[in-house]
């Protein structure tokens, strides 16, 4: 059997990965059509002392099951490198000044009191800023969810699903339980963050090594066929066909109308030596309502433990309309916010175009239908990417192990 996976990224080659252990035997070809496997998955090595991570750059401990797994089988568990206790302090822009979140402690109690007595109602599906507002206050939901939302998917807390986008919250109102009683009760898994030494993107080159299928890059998906695929460089047949494509790829390659809007990011990164930052912590969110196109900024020197010098990443709204714009919101917040002065002896700025996709009221709706027409026009295509469950790297290896488990 012929097996024809598209799309290079961490959810193309987990799927080919988990499909070898599932059938050793099967004939697996994988297309990228970009010069290079990973997709947003890029460590940045090469301008020392300043290391960077253009993609994603660390991971939860207890929110990585599947990933943590993967980096086991892989043998890769000895190159985990954790976080340092201060990770763990996370910030606000809040009136123009950083505050920990921990500073809004009255706030964030009185709303949890709030919800715990609240009785559930839980909807087919809702905005997370009308959700956070019906459970916790419209205080806390632009204080929190609005940031967090930007955070994790650089998009409109009054827009976005709260089913699709967080579930776990969904499900558990469903349940008729408080969101506060669950997570009290939810299993503990271990606490803080990790990395890989190297950067994450050894998790790409140990699955390349590792798996024996067949890799082309450079190759474009043009077609697809009911005996194959049609790419740039030829004609491939196939008896299955798994697509880690992101959805407007795959709808397009089907002629299935699926609306699923993408957000893109600017990725602005500073490295100045010596330590410069203030305060020491995972970095800082900003909220809606401070009118700023910054997203937030990580602290990446902070994260982990012996740098000594000073790397930060600053994310910049698709607002911003050029490069130059997005450049001088990051230094303006490094100098307004940080207080940091030096210029940076590192910059790199960034457009990553269509990165996030936007799990709109109504998503999970969409995506089922669109999953119910692919099923019923192209039997033998099976559908895996950040479209199921998030942009998470967790996300991506679960949904491509859920494939053939």
């Amino acid at each position: 059997m012929k097996t024809i996976i598209l799309g290079g990224g961490l959810s193309g080659l987990s799927a080919a990965w988990y499909l070898h252990k599932a059938h050793p035997l099967e004939e697996i070809s994988l297309f990228e059509k970009a010069p290079r496997l990973g997709g947003w998955i890029e460590s940045n090595s090469s301008t020392p002392p300043f290391f960077f991570e253009k993609g994603p750059r660390t991971l939860s401990r207890a929110r990585s099951p599947n990933l943590l797994q993967l980096i086991e089988e892989l043998g890769l568990s000895s190159h985990i490198v954790p976080s340092s206790p201060a990770a763990a302090r996370r910030f606000l822009l809040h009136k123009g000044k950083l505050r920990s979140i921990a500073s809004f402690w009255p706030v964030i109690a009185f709303s949890a009191v709030r919800e715990f007595f609240l009785p559930a109602a839980s909807q087919d599906d809702e905005s997370i800023h009308h959700f956070a507002t019906r459970r916790f206050g419209s205080t806390m939901a632009s204080l929190f969810f609005d940031p967090m939302t930007l955070g994790v998917y650089a998009g409109d807390a009054k827009k976005l699903s709260i089913r699709s986008s967080f579930p776990s919250l969904w499900q558990w109102e469903k349940k008729g339980s408080s969101l506060v009683k669950a997570l009290w009760n939810a299993p503990k898994g271990p606490s803080g963050l990790f990395t890989l030494h190297g950067g994450l993107e050894r998790l790409i080159t140990e699955l390349n090594n590792q798996l024996p299928i067949y890799i082309k890059t450079n190759c474009a998906v043009e077609l697809i066929e009911p005996t194959g695929v049609r790419t740039s460089t030829g004609f491939f047949a196939a008896d299955r066909i798994i697509s880690a494509l992101p959805a407007h790829e795959i709808s397009r390659l089907t002629a299935i109308p699926f609306h699923l809007p993408y957000r893109s990011v600017w990725v602005v990164q500073m490295g100045l030596t010596g330590k410069h930052l203030p305060k020491k912590g995972f970095g800082y969110l900003v909220p809606s309502q401070e009118g700023e196109k910054l997203l937030g900024m990580v602290w990446d020197s902070e994260i982990f433990s012996g740098d000594t010098h000073t790397r930060v990443t600053a994310m910049v709204g698709d607002s911003a309309n050029n490069r130059e714009e997005a450049s001088l919101i990051a230094t303006n917040a490094l100098k307004n916010h940080l207080q940091v002065r030096a210029d940076p002896e590192f910059f790199s700025c960034t457009l990553a175009q269509q990165a996030i996709p936007q799990f709109e009221l109504g998503h999970h709706a969409r995506l089922q239908a669109f999953q119910e027409r692919c099923s019923a026009l192209f039997p033998s295509l099976f559908l895996t990417g950040n479209y199921f469950s998030g942009a998470s790297l967790e996300a991506a290896v679960h949904r491509s192990r859920y494939l053939f488990s």
